[in-house]
């Protein structure tokens, strides 16, 4: 009687795992060169343009410093960052004398070099006689944003003997936030005294001073 064999032997079914091995080895190979070859060729690419995006938005990135200072006298509102704040005296001044919203102008127009607050809004015209600072500070703005620009962030200082302005910081902030049209925690709001020294020590006058960064709005 003929004997018949198995159609699949334990040879062949080691050759079949060796077959299916080595295709994949091949195809693993294949994979890592065509990875290696994009990775060449597209990496350096990716990290240029990267570079080159950097660059181009740092060169545009703009650094711009304020400073006011103000005579106190009594028969004035105090007016610091857009909030009224009790006191007996108050800024003298041709506007309402918000030393710290000038300073926040002055950096805002020094950042695109475009002069000073009193190149803008001179106190020799009645058009800004007792003018809301709030209102000066829209318009540095609107040059701001005329010319592409938008606030990263702002750090100002109030140096001011009296009264204290510390509870006064958070609405100063909120009020700062919405007139820059920037995030409340992209403004920061820093007071202190002079230890009674000096005409802001002697409770004759007060300053301010302010930094702020000025970014590309299409970046």
């Amino acid at each position: 009687m003929p004997v018949f064999k198995a159609n699949h032997t334990e040879p062949d079914i080691l050759s079949g795992f060796f077959f299916v091995g080595k295709r994949f080895l091949s195809f693993s190979r294949r994979l890592f060169l065509a990875v290696s070859s994009v990775s060449r060729t597209r990496l350096p690419f990716f990290c240029f343009s990267r570079k080159y995006y950097l660059c181009r938005v740092m060169k545009k990135i703009r650094i711009g410093y304020g400073y006011d200072v103000h005579r106190l006298v009594e028969g004035r509102r105090l007016w610091i960052g857009g909030v009224s704040i009790e006191s007996p005296k108050g800024e003298a001044a041709h506007s309402d004398g918000d030393v710290l919203l000038h300073a926040v102008c002055d950096s805002l127009l020094g950042a695109l070099a475009l002069g000073d607050i009193g190149t803008h809004f001179p106190d020799t015209s009645d058009e800004f006689k007792d003018i809301d600072s709030k209102e000066l500070l829209r318009r540095c703005m609107s040059m701001v944003k005329e010319r592409g620009y938008c606030v990263g962030n702002i750090d100002v200082m109030l140096r001011l003997e009296r009264p204290k302005v510390k509870p006064h910081v958070p609405k100063i902030r909120e009020t700062m936030a919405a007139l820059l049209e920037c995030d409340i925690e992209d403004v920061s709001v820093k007071a202190t005294t002079c230890e009674s020294m000096g005409f802001v020590g002697n409770g004759d006058g007060v300053d301010a001073s302010s930094v702020v960064l000025l970014l590309p709005k299409n970046d």
